[in-house]
């Protein structure tokens, strides 16, 4: 049995390691990224700007939001100007898509729902992390990043 400077010994210094690598970083969790998501930057442009380009198609995004729900659920609603680039023919799309998402490495990872029989990419689909209550997103397939979503107030 320990005496009782050993066992004070003990809780001291499991006291300090526990203080020195509290503040070593931050731990991320589902529940800490529930909320709306409005994106603000491109790069470095603000909207709108030109999300993806490609040699049939340029997409400028004009509005973008990312719903994040505490059962790791989401869905992203989104507003692009598309122009062939073969023909110039120019329209507007909006468009609403499902996805989960997770935390993991301290970031958080997203995948879109695929539709049944649908031929897509294997996810994630986006990769980022949360920055002072933000989102940023450094991988986002096919698209311009980092893609800044800022959080919008009492959406959790």
């Amino acid at each position: 049995m320990p005496t009782n400077s050993s066992t004070l010994l003990a809780r001291a210094t499991a006291g300090l390691v526990a203080f020195l690598t509290g503040g070593c970083g931050d731990s991320l969790a589902t529940g800490d990224l529930v909320g709306s998501y409005v994106l603000r930057r491109v790069g470095p442009d603000a909207l709108p700007t030109v999300l993806f380009s490609n040699d049939y198609v340029t997409s400028r995004v004009l509005a973008d939001t990312l719903r994040l729900s505490a059962n790791g659920s989401g869905t992203r609603a989104s507003s692009q100007v598309v122009q062939e680039r073969a023909t110039g023919v120019i329209d507007t799309v909006q468009s609403e898509a499902g996805f989960r998402f997770h935390v993991r490495d301290g970031g958080v990872e997203i995948a879109f729902d695929c539709p049944i029989n649908g031929d897509c990419a294997a996810p994630p689909h986006f990769v980022g992390h949360a920055i002072s209550g933000d989102l940023e997103i450094d991988y986002a397939l096919g698209a311009r990043v980092p893609l800044l979503y800022a959080r919008i107030p009492d959406s959790h």
